[in-house]
């Protein structure tokens, strides 16, 4: 079975003699408490945290031919923005995108995204309300929440989950990857003096996963420096993909522990992606409720971009009342108000469809009912 193969070869390659395969109770107690964490969620509120995601990846040049003959002619072919990407990157090198995110108490949050590929894009959600920003169409979405219920097609509440997912990269790194789809066992923990080595499964075993990283026997805590997948039934062609967490430092707010740096790697051993932690700083309740306050389309501004041009304001209700959109020229004075059925967000829902936040760094391939599951992180994580 090629997965046990992996699973031996990854699991005793370069030990020494010295290894002991029945760990000590601490280090045991450390993993269980780590994995519970992960899986878990980083509990953070109130803070303001920036990451940067460099996308490198660029496939080999018979790979890049081959889409490239697939896209020649096809303007609306599905994969052509995935070859503009490519040959960005082959141009001017690694996409780089900012996620400027603020963090409320429970779901509430404000994300600011500034993507490779020019795309400006804000969602908030807030008590009561939420709302989005594109720049590239100057349009602005009200979306009321007072039913607590997102109305069809606003539902930006699942960008919590993908922004906590993130960052529960950096604060108990391998063991996030552990985290999406049902939960693994332990099967097998060994450690040297300072290193150790763990491989959690799913109940069938059709998905394993190695774990590595440093271990202070004094300290009885450590770091997890390596994820690995041992074994993918429902993909086998993911057996071998990575994940690197590097750059730790001492924190107390995000963790006891955090990485700075997290990076995603393809089966073929090619770095796909790189996420770099910027900051990680406490803010105030008065602060994110001044942060998350809707962009005024009369004043043209915003509380944390500044000047801003607002040409259309889309008030949608989850009530009876219908949605109104009003129309401002670049002054703000108010032109039009128009009703929803009148206005045409074929444009905007496709910029808001090609924003993903990409979190933990690179492709998480998980088995979820019985499929290979992808969670991308935050590029665009």
């Amino acid at each position: 079975m090629p997965g046990t193969v992996a699973f031996f070869a990854w699991m005793f390659c370069g030990v020494h003699p010295g290894l002991i395969t029945q760990p000590n109770d601490a280090l045991a107690a450390w993993v269980s408490d780590q994995y519970d964490a992960a899986r878990n969620g980083a509990a953070l509120e109130y803070a303001h945290v920036t990451w940067r995601v460099e996308e490198v990846f660029v496939p080999p040049t018979a790979q890049l031919q081959a889409l490239r003959r697939r896209v020649a002619g096809h303007p609306d072919h599905p994969e052509r923005y995935t070859l503009e990407a490519y040959e960005r990157r082959l141009n001017r090198g690694p996409d780089i995108a900012h996620y400027d995110i603020w963090l409320g108490s429970r779901s509430f949050f404000r994300q600011n995204l500034v993507g490779a590929d020019g795309l400006i894009e804000d969602i908030v959600v807030r008590p009561g309300l939420s709302w989005s920003y594109l720049e590239s169409s100057r349009h602005l979405n009200l979306v009321d929440l007072s039913a607590n219920k997102s109305p069809e097609g606003y539902n930006y509440q699942p960008r919590d989950h993908q922004i906590r997912g993130t960052l529960a990269g950096f604060a108990y790194g391998a063991f996030s990857i552990t985290v999406p789809g049902a939960p693994l066992a332990l099967q097998t923990l060994a450690v040297d003096s300072d290193r150790w080595r763990a491989v959690f499964a799913s109940e069938d075993a059709g998905l394993s996963l190695g774990l590595e990283g440093s271990w202070d026997a004094d300290a009885h805590r450590g770091t997890a420096d390596l994820a690995i997948i041992l074994a993918c039934d429902p993909a086998p062609v993911e057996v071998g993909r990575k994940w690197t967490f590097t750059d730790w430092e001492e924190n107390d707010i995000l963790a006891p522990q955090l990485c700075r740096v997290q990076t995603s790697y393809a089966p073929s051993g090619q770095a796909e992606s790189i996420h770099t932690l910027e900051i990680v700083e406490l803010i105030t309740q008065g602060d994110f409720s001044f942060i998350t306050t809707p962009p005024n389309p009369r004043a043209q501004s915003d509380s944390v971009r500044g000047p801003l041009v607002i040409q259309t304001v889309h008030k949608v209700s989850g009530g009876l009342n219908p949605s109104i959109v009003t129309v401002f020229d670049s002054t703000g004075s108010q032109l039009a108000e128009i009703p929803e059925r009148d206005f045409d967000r074929n444009r905007e829902q496709r910029l808001l469809s090609m924003s993903v936040l990409i979190g933990v760094p690179g492709v998480v391939a998980v088995v979820i009912g019985g499929a290979l599951w992808r969670r991308m992180r935050g590029s665009q994580s």
